[in-house]
């Protein structure tokens, strides 16, 4: 059985670490390196727990499900998310379609970070709402302003959009300007959506990035 409380001090100990300094610890100095750098890691070590199991050593692959595990709450913790609504989540699925067959609402993914956001259920500082699409600045800002707009229906990215979608898509970006200027971006402002692995796209919910500040920003790719 999970000791639920080991896991709230771990969680607790790694929200201090994140405003440490970088050099004060391996936490710490994760954190200082960002969302790519933690999903890396996350990355290598559910691979590590897939070679173990493959492996059959029961210890080995508890020593790894482990690290899985701690640096998934890492990630968690990087996004505001804590174990509870993991837990939530977990409670949910004891009635999910997983077990009942029944099917999901359309265009509703109860594992989805952008779905929760955009419900309520995970907390955002909301830059507008309606009953389409959700804004929200980024909990890792890479300029003074940096918010992204996300539609309310899942879909993965660019790529699955068709022209089912055009209306949708349309309405976040005619939003875009209207929502810029809120926040003070009155000269200008930088668009990006991220789209798969070659676009380094990494929540697969279509996101619309805006960027901005009162001085130009860099450019997007060097030349080679």
């Amino acid at each position: 059985m999970i000791d639920l409380q080991v896991i709230h001090r771990v969680q607790a100990t790694l929200l201090e670490r994140k405003g440490a300094a970088p050099d004060s610890s391996y936490v710490a100095s994760l954190y200082a390196k960002g969302t790519d750098a933690i999903c890396k890691k996350v990355a290598e070590e559910a691979a590590e727990t897939i070679m173990a199991a493959k492996d059959g050593d029961r210890l080995h692959l508890v020593r790894e499900v482990t690290d899985l595990w701690f640096h998934s709450l890492i990630l968690l913790t990087q996004f505001g998310v804590g174990v509870d609504d993991v837990m939530v989540e977990f409670r949910r699925r004891e009635g999910s379609p997983v077990l009942t067959k029944e099917q999901p609402e359309p265009g509703i993914m109860s594992d989805c970070i952008f779905c929760k956001i955009a419900r309520g259920e995970i907390p955002s500082k909301k830059v507008y709402e309606d009953e389409e699409i959700f804004a929200f600045h980024d909990v890792n800002p890479i300029a003074p302003v940096h918010f992204m707009i996300v539609p309310k229906l899942h879909i993965p990215s660019l790529m699955e959009a068709d022209m089912s979608h055009q209306m949708l898509l349309g309405r976040m970006l005619a939003k875009a300007n209207e929502l810029a200027r809120s926040q003070g971006l009155n000269e200008g402002f930088r668009t990006i959506i991220n789209t798969g692995r070659i676009g380094h796209q990494e929540v697969y919910h279509l996101h619309v990035h805006i960027l901005g500040g009162s001085e130009p920003l860099g450019s997007m790719l060097k030349r080679k």
